[in-house]
């Protein structure tokens, strides 16, 4: 878990509370919603190779997408990649977002939405988890105003980076070239056959582009200047909706929480829980 480095008593304790609530993982904001099974399996669509399992499972908060439109089920498609890949994945309630104490078991949040409004202090919350060192996926969609795109750029420009978006491209945008280590690990994911609009935009040295179509991109990993916390955006949720159909798009999603997972134990070995906590004031 992300807060292993506490001292020993403390993380003794949280480790059992775990293990006795195992099964059932209930966040401030909704309980944990049970795994959609995969559509697919190792090899088992298209031949299409999938990731083998995490080497440890990991606490991963998903931030509920259908409120605003039942068809909009990314929340599901994380979760069932994410259960298979032997994490705990548990989707809550937007109102997980009003306070940061609700996230402090979780080691990795994805926010699986781009259109759902997100208060000033819902955007706050996602900046104190990456901030204090939490590895976190956060949609976006095609327009510059849409809520995670407003929210990226936010985020971003309050932990020292700068990015900026050109504009909405439309249609069908593939294929979608994947790039650097999320093309390659642990799955090869060359491109996306399916991106349906998106707004493209570039940013400073504390962002890697990872999504590309004729010259633009519209995928992004924003590294703080601290070398602490990640956080990967994108700006079409389409291509992660139909997941369960789109085997490229379930191999990309697998490597991004393996990125996520490699990710989650950046906070520095010798901070204490009260110096982690003070994060959160």
């Amino acid at each position: 878990m992300r807060w292993q480095r506490m001292p020993s008593v403390i993380a003794g304790a949280l480790a059992l509370t775990v293990v006795l609530c195992a099964g059932l993982v209930t966040v401030a904001g909704g309980t944990a919603t049970p795994p959609r099974p995969m559509a697919h399996g190792p090899g088992d669509v298209n031949g299409w190779p999938v990731s083998s399992p995490a080497d440890r499972s990991r606490a991963i908060t998903i931030i509920e997408s259908q409120s605003q439109n039942i068809y909009h089920d990314m929340d599901l498609e994380w979760q069932a990649l994410a259960t298979g890949l032997g994490h705990s994945a548990a989707i809550v309630g937007q109102n997980a977002l009003d306070d940061i104490a609700s996230l402090e078991s979780s080691d990795i949040l994805i926010v699986a939405s781009g259109l759902i409004a997100l208060s000033p202090e819902r955007i706050q919350t996602i900046r104190q988890f990456v901030e204090s060192h939490g590895p976190a996926y956060l949609q976006g969609e095609f327009s510059p105003g849409h809520p995670g795109n407003v929210a990226f750029i936010e985020i971003v420009g309050d932990l020292g980076g700068s990015f900026a978006l050109s504009g909405t491209a439309s249609g069908d945008l593939q294929p979608m070239t994947v790039l650097g280590s999320l093309a390659t690990h642990p799955n090869a994911v060359p491109t996306l056959p399916y991106f349906w609009y998106g707004c493209a935009g570039t940013g400073d040295s504390t962002i890697e582009y990872f999504l590309e179509y004729q010259g633009d991109y519209f995928g992004w990993i924003f590294v703080p200047p601290r070398g602490v916390g990640r956080l990967i955006h994108t700006t079409d949720q389409d291509w992660a909706r139909e997941a369960d159909e789109r085997p490229e798009s379930a191999a990309l999603m697998e490597n991004i929480l393996t990125y996520l997972d490699e990710h989650a134990d950046s906070a520095v070995e010798d901070a204490t829980w009260g110096a982690i906590k003070s994060l959160f004031r």
